[in-house]
């Protein structure tokens, strides 16, 4: 079993093994991360405006809680996206 302090330094050797970003690269990821930040907050917005929208209403419970389900899928797919994109511009 291997202690925790090997385990650190397997993990500084393959970080030190990875290739540098150019600065290009550095700002691609930059803005792939600043897209994707804006599109999940307009998702969250959306979902504020459709909690206000009902209010406390009871019967409109069911209506929030799948906006909040949609939410927490369209967040899921903006992050794969988003990883996706910054490992192509990583691998050139």
């Amino acid at each position: 079993m291997k202690s925790a302090l090997e385990i650190a330094m397997e993990k500084s050797d393959a970080i030190s093994k990875t290739k540098s970003l150019s600065k290009t690269q550095k700002e691609e990821i930059a803005e792939i991360r600043n897209i994707a930040k804006t599109k999940v907050a307009q998702e969250e917005l959306q979902l504020a405006e459709t909690i206000k929208k009902f209010g406390n209403m009871p019967e409109a419970f069911s209506e929030i809680e799948s906006a909040r389900e949609n939410l927490v899928t369209v967040k899921g797919r903006i992050e794969r996206d988003m990883e996706e994109r910054i490992g192509k511009v990583k691998n050139g």
